[in-house]
């Protein structure tokens, strides 16, 4: 007779087998300054490792300064530019700084670690040299147009330097009518605190063609007065060429906040849900998906959970199909977000494969 083995492995079942453990990565704000940086001469940046929660002070040490001098911060707050205007003192290869930031020490408690830095900036070469007198003798900016404008938005400039002034008479605006282009009146509008973005409103004609020409010396900065003189041809876009979508949750929350994402699980748009239902607009055609999160402290943004204090992360659900959004469609989607069990409920193609 064969000789047979049998072959017994053992498995280990967890009882109940009912329980669903939901998974997050705890923002921890152990504040640390990494460093500080200055690749132009006028423009001094600091690095942090997590958000501030409270705005860092950064004083000049070995400067006197300049009332128009300002600190830029980016939204959380952990990277700060410190601008300066006086050029007897952003022409120095060194300038200190005392930056006085809140930190936790073992215990959880806060205090304010105050660091000395010193800014040098390495001599130039050749090129860098005469790229840095390239951004100093003219102002850069880039548009938002590419291809076709929004019909909805206005026609912007963003500039990598604070810009004191615009002057209108030196922007020319025009569309054609009959081959021949008629001009129009422009009166741009400054969109942030420091002047680094400028726009032109203006109810935009889709059935047009527009050219815009910016002249020498229509913007002025604080490093230099002129721009490259450029023209540019544009259209806009039209409403049919536009998808809408509406959202109506059939289990309202009014705590509910719903995230339009692309094909990389990446948020788009982000609205609080309303019970008559929750409208995207002006969205190109393509691929989206639905995501939903409980605000439970109504701040509009996701929070982690703290074990520390054993509060569970904030509620996500996803809608779990893919939405295909074609041009000039309305498309109105009816949404349950607890029909279907948490875990079958993310699209298979946002799921990340391992590698």
């Amino acid at each position: 007779a064969n000789d047979s083995i049998v072959q017994k492995t053992k498995k280990t079942i967890y009882l109940p087998d009912s329980l669903l453990l939901f998974a997050f990565k705890e923002t921890v704000f152990n504040q640390k300054f990494i460093k500080a940086e200055r690749k132009e001469p006028y423009k001094i940046s600091f690095y942090f490792n997590a958000p501030n929660t409270k705005t860092p002070i950064i004083k000049p040490l070995n400067i006197e300064p300049n009332r128009t001098d300002f600190i830029q911060s980016n939204l959380l707050a952990d990277t700060l530019c410190y601008w300066l205007s006086d050029s007897l003192n952003w022409q120095k290869d060194s300038l200190t700084f005392s930056i006085a930031y809140e930190m936790k020490d073992s215990s959880n408690t806060s205090f304010i670690q105050t660091d000395t830095i010193i800014a040098t900036i390495k001599a130039p070469t050749k090129k860098s040299k005469n790229q840095k007198k390239q951004a100093l003798d003219n102002v850069q900016f880039k548009t938002n147009i590419k291809g076709k404008l929004d019909n909805y938005k206005p026609l912007l400039f963003d500039f990598n330097v604070p810009v004191l002034e615009a002057d209108s008479q030196k922007i020319h605006l025009q569309y054609q009518k009959d081959s021949i282009w008629e001009e129009l009146s422009v009166k741009t509008e400054k969109q942030d605190s420091f002047g680094f973005c400028y726009g032109i409103h203006y109810k935009w004609n889709p059935e047009l063609n527009y050219k815009i020409t910016i002249d020498s010396a229509a913007f002025k900065s604080r490093y230099g007065i002129s721009v490259t003189k450029t023209t540019t041809t544009f259209s806009v876009k039209a409403d049919d060429e536009y998808a809408r979508l509406i959202v109506s949750l059939l289990n309202y929350d009014s705590l509910a906040v719903i995230q339009l994402l692309d094909n990389k699980d990446a948020v788009l748009q982000q609205q609080k849900a309303l019970q008559e239902g929750t409208e995207f607009d002006y969205l190109n055609p393509g691929d989206y998906y639905l995501r939903l999160f409980i605000d439970g402290n109504n701040n509009g943004i996701w929070d982690a959970g703290k074990y520390s204090k054993k509060e569970q992360a904030e509620q996500v659900y996803y809608f779990n199909t893919k939405l295909n959004l074609r041009a000039n469609w309305d498309v109105e989607q009816e949404w349950n977000f607890k029909s279907i069990p948490w875990t079958q409920q993310k699209p298979k193609s946002l799921i990340k494969k391992r590698k």
